[in-house]
Parts: C-alpha cells; sequence; structure tokens
C-alpha cells in the first residue's frame, strides 16, 4: 500500500481535532506524536505536503492572556482565536516561521522555561506518545512533577494550547488539498454544519428541506454526503433524498423496510434501477458519521448505479439505457418528494453532481470526504 501525504496530513490534523479540548492524558500524548510527525520529523509531514503549494504557513500568538498556573508558573503565549473572539490589533500578537515558533518559550515553571519543541518532545519521545523512556533528572519532568503535586495538569494544557495554535496555522494547506469537484459536474452542495466545525443538521424523523431549481441532469447523477443514519421513529421505508424531474420522479436515496441503505434511479416511465444493502444497523457505522455515495453513470447504452460507504462499493446495479436526462424541477432532504415517509438522520454536508460524471469524478469527491471528516 502506497500512502498519500496529502491524506496522512489530512487525517492527523481531524485526529488533532478530536484531541484539541482533551483533560485525558493519553490523548495529550496522542496529540504530542501527531505534532511531532506533523512538524519536527526529519521529513515532517508539513514540508512534504506543502512542496507543491508553497503556502506561507505562520504560527499565530499571543501573550496577552497568560495561563496562571501554581509555583508562579504560567503558560505565557495562547493562541490568537479565543471561542469567537480573533485577536487582531493585540500588541502581544505575534507571526513566527515554524524554527522560532518550535523555538518559542511558551511555558514557565518557578522561574525556568520551556520551549515549544521541547515540550512536544519530551510528551512524544519521553512521556509515551511514541516512545516511553524513563526521564528520571530531567528539569522538565522535575518542573512537571511540582505542578502534579498541586493537581495542575500542565502537560495537557500546554500540549492543547500548541494544538490550537497548530491547527489555526495549518488551515491554509488543509483548504489547499482539499479536494473539489470542478465546477462542469457540480449541481448543488448544502453545507448542513452551518458554518460550524463538527456541527450538523439533524433529521428527526417529522421535518424535511426542499429546494426547486432550474438545472438539467445529463446522464448521471451522483450523490454524496457526511451523514449517521439512526434509528428510523416507525416501520416502512423511509426517504433520505428525492429528486423529481418534470413530470417524473428521478432519485432516490432511503432507508429500506428491512434496514437497509437504498438508492434508486427511475431510468424511463417503465424502467428503473436499484441497489441495496442489507441490514445497515448491523454495521459498526451505524450511528456514526460515514460518507454516503449513490452515482448513476449513464454511457455507451448502458447505465451503472453503485452504492459506497466511505468510497468502499457496498452495492452495485447494471442495465441497458440510452439516456438519463431531464429538467430538474424540485428534491427534498428528510422526506420524499410529498414530504412524506421523514427519515431520521444527521448530515454535515451534501454535494450533489450531474455532468462529466466518471469513476475519476467519483474518486475524487469520496477523497475530498476522507480528508475532510476522517480520522
Amino acid at each position: 500500500m502506497n500512502v498519500i501525504p496529502e491524506n496522512l496530513f489530512a487525517r492527523r490534523i481531524n485526529e488533532l481535532k478530536k484531541y484539541r479540548y482533551t483533560n485525558d492524558y493519553y490523548q495529550a500524548l496522542k496529540s504530542a506524536a501527531i505534532l511531532r510527525q506533523l512538524l519536527i520529523d526529519q521529513d515532517a509531514l508539513v514540508h512534504t505536503v506543502n512542496r507543491g503549494p508553497r503556502i506561507a504557513i505562520r504560527f499565530k500568538v499571543d501573550n496577552t492572556f497568560t495561563t496562571k498556573l501554581p509555583l508562579n508558573s504560567s503558560i505565557h503565549y495562547t493562541p490568537t482565536e479565543l471561542g469567537n473572539m480573533v485577536l487582531r490589533m493585540s500588541l502581544g500578537l505575534q507571526e513566527l516561521k515554524l524554527d522560532k515558533f518550535l523555538g518559542l518559550n511558551i511555558l514557565e515553571i518557578d522561574g525556568t522555561t520551556f520551549t515549544v519543541l521541547e515540550l512536544i518532545k519530551y510528551a512524544a519521545n519521553k512521556q509515551g506518545g511514541v516512545h516511553f523512556e524513563n526521564a528520571t533528572g530531567e528539569a522538565l519532568k522535575a518542573s512537571l512533577d511540582k505542578l502534579e503535586q498541586f493537581k495542575a495538569p500542565a502537560l495537557i494544557l500546554v500540549l492543547n494550547t500548541i494544538v490550537e495554535i497548530v491547527l489555526i496555522a495549518l488551515r491554509p494547506l488543509v483548504q489547499e488539498i482539499l479536494l473539489f469537484p470542478s465546477d462542469s459536474c457540480f449541481f448543488s452542495r448544502y453545507d448542513c454544519s452551518m458554518g460550524q466545525e463538527g456541527a450538523s443538521t439533524s433529521f428527526k424523523g417529522d421535518g424535511c428541506m426542499k429546494g426547486d431549481f432550474e438545472a438539467k441532469v445529463r446522464q448521471g447523477f451522483g450523490w454524496f454526503a457526511e451523514i449517521k443514519i439512526d434509528h428510523q421513529k416507525s416501520d416502512g421505508k423511509k426517504f433520505i433524498f428525492q429528486l423529481a424531474l418534470k413530470n417524473k420522479l428521478a432519485f432516490s436515496v432511503y432507508i429500506s423496510e428491512s434496514g437497509g441503505i437504498g438508492c434508486n434511479a427511475q431510468l424511463s416511465d417503465n424502467e428503473s434501477i436499484t441497489v441495496e444493502t442489507d441490514d445497515f444497523r448491523k454495521y459498526n457505522l451505524f450511528q456514526q458519521f460515514f460518507c454516503l455515495a449513490c452515482v448513476l453513470i449513464v454511457s455507451d447504452g448502458t447505465a451503472r448505479l453503485q452504492l459506497q460507504v466511505n468510497s468502499i462499493p457496498a452495492g452495485v446495479n447494471k442495465c441497458q439505457c440510452k439516456e438519463f436526462t431531464g429538467d430538474v424541477e424540485r428534491c427534498v432532504i428528510g422526506a420524499d418528494i410529498e414530504q412524506q415517509n421523514n427519515a431520521v438522520f444527521d448530515i454535515k454536508e451534501l454535494i450533489i453532481l450531474d455532468n462529466e460524471l466518471n469513476d475519476e469524478v467519483t474518486r475524487i469527491t469520496n477523497l475530498y470526504f476522507e480528508r475532510r471528516y476522517r480520522a
């Protein structure tokens, strides 16, 4: 297996996001291991991934708001985003290149200062993030042990601070490597997180979203969503999405009566194609977020409908078909086209593709979801 550095980088960033506010020692050590791989290793991921984009990465820190600790100690620097407040005009604001950031004296304990580099290496190389070694006698361990006597988890607190600074600094590079389908095959996109990182929109089986469009479907339709499917409120077929072309129903994503995920495309008045999984409640991804893709491609007289779970094929069906075209009338998220048979699920993002759809576009779209959401 050949590991793609951009994929590894994106997923490490997503892991860091999970641990950014941790109060658990083990998770803080895992974040230190990720920080080492991103910033410090001989082939640090940030350098490997940035060779092409050449983004000017700056680590923004501020010493206006220090975190006071016992023993006349403190964390000197904070990130430049504190909740909804962004520090812009502060006199303590600094923007540092990587080497200056790693050399920054960020923690002081009873008059002794320690750098970002020292703290990451200590947690990753001595405390078990990557390696575990007996650090008895080291000044950093002795200083941290003093604070532990006062129930002050200084290592966790300073690692959380470093993680937040790093996530802010690397955000432009993350955005650069997030692949997105070209405009030529883009039909619609719904950011269901409402701009809040990690948030989602919940459909509880009694509501839906309806959209009216003036667009044309041409020889294919791709439906990609970061979604979490829950237990349904009642028995029967429940709809996650339906699309109607003028004068006919065209495309459906649903929960089947047996609990499986299904996709159906109405190819003509008397012909349709369907793919279904078995009972999805048996999957380990049930009640967890995953990327669901339902893709119809019509080419050379053949219609192929494929259902994918985190880019892995979960079912495919083929039949003869001359064309799949038409003018879009409306679509509904969370119910059928009549706004009934509502499904229960959460969704973070929905992307719909309708033109020049092929296996490569499908791969790129799945890769976008992997890089943005998988940890």
